[in-house]
C-alpha cells in the first residue's frame, strides 16, 4: 500500500506554514520562506513518497501549484468560501491552524 503525506498550507507572500502527517503519525509543521529555496526545504521536511498538498486560493495565484506539481506532488487550491471555520477559530486566527485545516480539506 502506498503511503501518502497529507499536507496542508497556509500561503502568504513572504512565507508558507506548512503541516503534515501520515496516517496514524504524530503531526508535523514547518514554516519556511515563500521562495525556491524555502520550498526545497519544504520538500526535504515533508520527505520521500507520494504527497497531497492543499491550500486556499489567494492573491498569491497558482505558481505554488505548479511548483509542487511540477516535483510529484498532487495539489488542490481550494475556495476561501469552501473552508469551514467555526466562531472560535475565527477570533483566534494562527497561520499553524489555518494550515491544519487545509491538511484536512
Amino acid at each position: 500500500m502506498k503511503q501518502v503525506t497529507y499536507v496542508g498550507l497556509d500561503v502568504h507572500q513572504n512565507s508558507i506554514t506548512a503541516v503534515w502527517g501520515r496516517r496514524q503519525e504524530k503531526m508535523r509543521w514547518t514554516r519556511v520562506i515563500n521562495n525556491d529555496e524555502g520550498l526545497e526545504q519544504l520538500l526535504k521536511e515533508v520527505g520521500a513518497g507520494e504527497a497531497w498538498g492543499v491550500y486556499e486560493a489567494s492573491g498569491c495565484g497558482f505558481g505554488l501549484h505548479d511548483w509542487l506539481t511540477q516535483r510529484g506532488w498532487k495539489v488542490s487550491v481550494v475556495a476561501p468560501t469552501h473552508v469551514a471555520k467555526s466562531l472560535r477559530e475565527k477570533k483566534t486566527k494562527t497561520d499553524l491552524r489555518d494550515a491544519t485545516q487545509m491538511q484536512g480539506c
